[in-house]
């Protein structure tokens, strides 16, 4: 009676459990959604065409306050120092260079406060150099008003100090306008130059505030000369690359203090799969969307499983100084989303998702990743979309930055330094970098 009740059960069984055999051995011939597919499903855009143009238009700031009197003032007979001044020469290589390429715009004191000048002559002489130093804020909220036209380029020439700035100046964060620039996708880059310095510093510094005192500076040897900076702001990579090929790379004895290079520059990724998972196919995107930040792994998974994808960093990066980094890889911030793929290649909507990951930095500089995944139910394919940023408040300043910095500018010790340069360093990058992904991670997942 048992056996024959067996028989029967088995029979009722297997008439419920083939078709499901039947779904899970077609899945396995179900090819899984292509790279396009998967980008154009999660609503990801695609390089824009190269731009066969850049902007043309440009407008020049140069700081004509008491403090920056120093670097032309060196060519004066009666200077101590030697005539040579490369802040003259880069201030002249720059008009012409601009002048030659066809780059056609305004010439304006950085206060803002004194007439457009179209010629060369008034900015390379020291009894010009009359204005209150005013802080780059001031400027910079000019760029972000609304009847700014933020289409132009725009190029500051400063040592960066506020010194003796005006009541209410201030009040201006450069922060909130780095913001802003952000948010039009502005690129900005910035070089430090070392001059020959003859004149008088005015003091920044709380404890010492609108103090003054003789400094000088001599540029003969590497190294050696005070520091001042050409900051250029443009409305897309295309304009930033053309000026910097045509007239900025010619520029000799710069360095270059990159605020939107990448805190975690990667080379691409590698899985390491588990005895209950097996790797259909990794690969990454070819043709014009090719980047080591963007990947896509397949896998095949039987149950819930754990997945250990190293991402590879630029083995260079650690010792370039101009490098942004993380503070705390436990502190990225991460978007995870997830949708399902059926057999014809229609899928459903984004949605978030409670995938859980782990991320360690590995002695290497590698970051590895952990997910917790488990195959779909009823679809051939489910595919998440993990974007890893820095984060709020996560970024090291660059050490170069750091090395061109100092808290204390009571004396003329630190002349070969700038009065807080980190913090303008902290300003530019944290804006424009802790919301920018440089780990996309694609994975589909069928049962196996």
């Amino acid at each position: 009676m048992f056996i024959k009740n067996l028989s029967w059960i088995d029979g009722k069984v297997l008439l419920v459990i083939a078709p499901v055999l039947i779904f899970h051995a077609a899945c396995h011939n179900i090819p899984p959604p292509t790279f396009d597919q998967v980008l154009r499903a999660f609503g990801e855009q695609f390089p824009e065409p190269h731009k066969q143009s850049s902007v043309k238009d440009a407008d020049i700031y140069v700081n004509l306050s008491q403090s920056m009197r120093g670097f032309v003032a060196v060519s004066n007979a009666n200077s101590r120092i030697s005539p040579n001044s490369n802040y003259r020469r880069v201030l002249e290589s720059l008009l012409d260079g601009m002048s030659v390429q066809g780059y056609s715009g305004r010439r304006c004191s950085f206060s803002l406060h004194s007439p457009t000048v179209a010629d060369k002559a008034y900015f390379l002489d020291a009894s010009h150099y009359t204005d209150v130093p005013v802080p780059l804020a001031q400027i910079l909220d000019h760029l972000v008003t609304p009847s700014y036209d933020s289409k132009r380029l725009s190029i500051i020439i400063s040592d960066m100090v506020a010194s003796g700035t005006a009541t209410g100046q201030a009040d201006v964060n450069p922060s909130t306008c780095f913001r802003k620039l952000s948010g039009w996708d502005a690129k900005v880059l910035l070089l430090g130059f070392r001059s020959a310095y003859d004149g008088t510093y005015h003091a920044a510094a709380m404890a010492c505030e609108n103090h003054q005192f003789p400094m000088s500076a001599n540029q003969s040897l590497p190294g050696s000369g005070r520091p001042f900076y050409l900051m250029v702001i443009a409305p897309d990579q295309e304009s930033l690359q053309d000026l910097r090929k045509k007239v900025l790379d010619k520029l000799q004895g710069r360095v270059l203090f990159d605020p939107l290079s990448k805190p975690i520059p990667l080379e691409g990724g590698d899985a390491e799969t588990q005895p209950n998972v097996r790797l259909v196919d990794v690969t990454s995107r070819e043709d014009d969307c090719k980047s080591a930040q963007r990947f896509y792994s397949r896998f095949a998974v039987r149950r819930e499983a754990k997945l250990r994808f190293v991402w590879i960093t630029a083995k260079d990066f650690d010792d370039d100084p101009s490098n942004l980094s993380v503070k705390d890889v436990s502190k990225l911030s991460r978007d995870v989303r997830s949708l399902f793929f059926d057999k014809s290649g229609n899928h459903t909507d984004p949605k978030p998702d409670q995938l859980q990951l782990q991320v360690t930095r590995e002695a290497n500089g590698n970051l590895l990743f952990e997910y917790q995944v488990r195959p779909p139910d009823s679809y051939p394919w489910v595919v998440f979309q993990v974007k890893m940023a820095p984060g709020s408040g996560n970024l090291i300043v660059a050490h170069r930055t750091v090395a061109w910095s100092t808290n204390d500018d009571c004396t003329a010790a630190p002349v070969k330094r700038t009065y807080q340069l980190d913090r303008l360093g902290e300003a530019l990058a944290n804006p424009f970098l802790q919301d920018t992904v440089f780990a996309e991670h694609y994975i589909a997942i069928r049962r196996d």
